[in-house]
């Protein structure tokens, strides 16, 4: 993307340049920024805020053939503390992994003298890191050949919207690696935008306060994130506190470890059966796949159904299709958005694609 195109301080589109050299100018009535950190529309949004808190430093780099844990836990997350941070271990794929180091600023002198023999230190101090990567060389060529370096990542924009400008994802905020809250922000975000922008088309409510809905819920579950992991790296607190600090951020009667496992999943906003919900959804495309493999068995040679059975077959999979979409979609709804209090207006139609105004009460 070269830049966006404006009308009178309004994002009317971008204008991109193809493989070839060619600029296009492509014209919307709202733009997603879902560009991620290195966005070049969200100053258009106001500025970007530094935390002063998440001052870390990570260094990273790649490996090929690194070990891997015993199925199921193949493709499983690794991270390890030590004593200037915590270190990731990620397999990418069957033969790539990402390994990394995030440390306090105090190291940045340290990773500044050589950023690959820091990486290496870093490593070593967390020995089921080493052990998985024992024989395994790091990537020295192409893309991933790179020892990387990030800092002062923790931000949110002064606004994550403007006139014709919706900022998603890493475009608008981020914290912190630690329990890859990034990818259900990210996704989270997405689906509000996407929510908010079906509404305003379809001309259901005014734009500014679907708009202002999008940027409410999105801070809410930031915020949610931000709170928890400052407690996180608090490293004077016993383990347990992390659990109970999980369940007050949460406003939740569960069980503590409970708490704690809903917000790092990713289910901050949920109600206390978000995940039973959303079982249902699977359940419900059994059911549509089951029936898609009945109806197979009744095919004839040629693949199309029998004479005698093809018109109750035709109802029995349009019947079977609808309920199971409809009950998808009522699992996908408004189960995953905060509860309603107060000044609270707008709330979720069954579907989860758009916004309505809340029911009196």
């Amino acid at each position: 993307m070269l830049r966006a195109e404006l009308d009178a301080g309004a994002v009317t589109g971008v204008t991109v340049r193809d493989e070839q050299g060619r600029e296009h100018t492509i014209r919307a009535r709202h733009v997603v920024d879902a560009s991620g950190h290195a966005s070049r529309l969200a100053r258009l949004a106001g500025r970007r805020v530094n935390s002063e808190f998440f001052r870390n430093v990570a260094v990273y780099g790649y490996y090929e053939d690194a070990a891997r844990q015993p199925a199921p836990n193949a493709g499983n997350i690794i991270t390890s503390a030590f004593e200037h941070g915590w270190c990731w271990f990620i397999p990418l794929s069957d033969t790539l992994t990402s390994v990394g180091a995030v440390v306090d600023q105090s190291q940045a002198p340290r990773i500044g003298e050589d950023r690959e023999a820091a990486l290496e230190s870093f490593v070593a101090e967390c020995p089921i890191v080493c052990n998985m990567l024992r024989g395994a060389p790091r990537i020295r060529e192409g893309m991933y050949g790179e020892v990387r370096v990030r800092r002062d990542w923790s931000y949110s924009n002064e606004s994550f919207v403007a006139p014709g400008l919706v900022l998603t994802g890493d475009a608008a905020c981020f914290i912190d690696p630690v329990f890859s809250s990034g990818v259900h922000l990210a996704t989270y975000s997405g689906m509000l935008a996407a929510r908010s922008i079906n509404t305003i088309l379809e001309g259901g409510l005014d734009s500014g306060l679907c708009l202002a809905e999008f940027e409410r819920r999105y801070r809410r579950e930031f915020q949610l994130f931000y709170e928890f992991l400052v407690a996180f790296y608090d490293m004077r607190q016993q383990w347990d506190s992390y659990y109970w600090k999980a369940r007050d951020l949460l406003g939740t009667p569960e069980r503590a470890n409970e708490a704690f496992i809903r917000l790092v999943a990713g289910g901050a906003s949920a109600p206390e059966d978000f995940f039973m919900e959303r079982a249902g959804a699977g359940v419900a495309f059994a059911d549509v796949v089951a029936f898609a493999a009945e109806t197979a068995g009744e095919a004839g040679p040629g693949g199309g159904l029998q004479d005698r059975r093809p018109q109750r077959a035709h109802r029995r999979g349009r019947v079977a299709i609808a309920e199971g979409l409809a009950r998808m979609h009522a699992v996908g709804g408004s189960s995953a958005d905060p509860p309603h209090t107060g000044e609270d207006r707008v709330v979720a139609s069954a579907d989860g694609l758009r916004w309505q105004l809340a029911p009196a009460p």
